[in-house]
């Protein structure tokens, strides 16, 4: 995560305006905070390290219950695809933590969020740009819960 914001701060010339004017944007109408670059990259600095994957797990628990999920499984039309079946998915929602993919440029904005108690995603997502990236290749992906599993899918590649 900290090669993302040492990037950005290469990168903020060429930076395209359309970025710079969201945050202002949401300045704006949010409040969203304006720090430069060269402050979000200091403060990651400072409390990125003391963060543990333990944390984020713990706090994955506390967003998302598990009486307050919907698992919504998406696969390509295909007699070759297997879908999981109740039971694995519920094996799999409990050892999973939940992992989304975002611009930097919104974490403040999700750490507001959820201090304000606010749990549910697609309520903060409706307030980003939002693209949806659908993966034709069910095979691009696996899953690995266990040194064995792990194992098992290296010995396939």
């Amino acid at each position: 995560m900290m090669l993302i914001y040492e990037r950005a701060v290469t990168e903020s010339p060429d930076r395209e305006s359309t970025s710079r004017a969201d945050e202002y944007t949401r300045n704006f109408l949010q409040g969203e905070a304006l720090p430069t670059i060269f402050q979000e990259l200091a403060f990651h600095r400072r409390f990125l390290p003391g963060i543990t994957l333990a944390e984020i797990n713990k706090l994955t628990e506390d967003w998302f219950p598990a009486n307050n999920r919907l698992i919504l499984v998406v696969a390509p039309e295909s007699a070759t695809v297997v879908l999981p079946d109740e039971r694995q998915l519920a094996a799999a929602v409990r050892t999973h933590p939940v992992f989304c993919l975002m611009k930097s440029e919104v974490m403040e904005s999700l750490v507001r969020f959820t201090q304000a108690g606010e749990r549910k995603i697609d309520r903060w997502t409706a307030r980003h740009r939002v693209a949806e990236v659908l993966f034709d290749d069910a095979a691009a992906f696996a899953n690995a819960n266990t040194p064995a599993d792990l194992q098992e899918l290296q010995r396939h590649a």
